[in-house]
Formats: C-alpha cells, sequence, structure tokens
C-alpha cells in the first residue's frame, strides 16, 4: 500500500558493524546445527547408513553439549582429556549444570 501523505523523514545511524573472532558457544552450536541437516537423509537411507547416522548423531550431541558447558565464551575445561570426546562425561557435566536432560547418559555410553 503507497501512503498518501509524507508525514516526515527519518535518519537512522548505526555503529560500525564488527565481525568477532569465531568462539564458543556459537562454533559449537553453528556445527551441531549443519551437522544435524545430514542425520534426516541418513534416516532416510536406511539399514544402509547405520555407521554414517551413528558417527553423525554422535558429533550433532557431542557439540551440542560442549555448546551448552561453554555459553559461558570459555571452552579451556572442554579440552581436557577427560571430557573431550567422551560423550557420557559430557552428558552428565551438562545435566549437573543444569541442562534439563536426564541424569542418566545415553542408552549405551559407558561412564
Amino acid at each position: 500500500m503507497t501512503p498518501k501523505h509524507n508525514i516526515g523523514s527519518i535518519n537512522i545511524t548505526l555503529d560500525d558493524a564488527r565481525v568477532l573472532p569465531a568462539g564458543p558457544p556459537h562454533t559449537y552450536l553453528g556445527v551441531a546445527e549443519q551437522l544435524l541437516n545430514g542425520v534426516d537423509p541418513l534416516v532416510a537411507a536406511g539399514g544402509s547408513c547405520a555407521v554414517p547416522l551413528a558417527f553423525v548423531g554422535g558429533q550433532v550431541a557431542e557439540c551440542a553439549l560442549k555448546a551448552s558447558l561453554s555459553n559461558n565464551g570459555d571452552d579451556t575445561r572442554l579440552r581436557n582429556t577427560d571430557l573431550r570426546h567422551i560423550l557420557a562425561a559430557l552428558w552428565k557435566l551438562a545435566q549437573s549444570e543444569g541442562l534439563p536432560i536426564d541424569p542418566k547418559p545415553l542408552l549405551g555410553l559407558k561412564g
């Protein structure tokens, strides 16, 4: 719809745009979201893709948990070998820090 009357104008000046360096938790969440796009095609492919689906699903879970655990922007502790790629440990830590997930690790995870 075209306005019938010009009632004024506006000028908006914004601060300079900034591109911040990539960092947690956004990097972990971004990777999880991108990998999640690959889950549906793997599920649709059926049993022949069970192993790739397990790998992608595990990576999605790891990145999502690390995003939650680094929500303050610091992922230093996640590089510790006791947590690094140990889904059960990441799961338990995220749950203990308030992520509303079942306190027991996912089925099949040891820890």
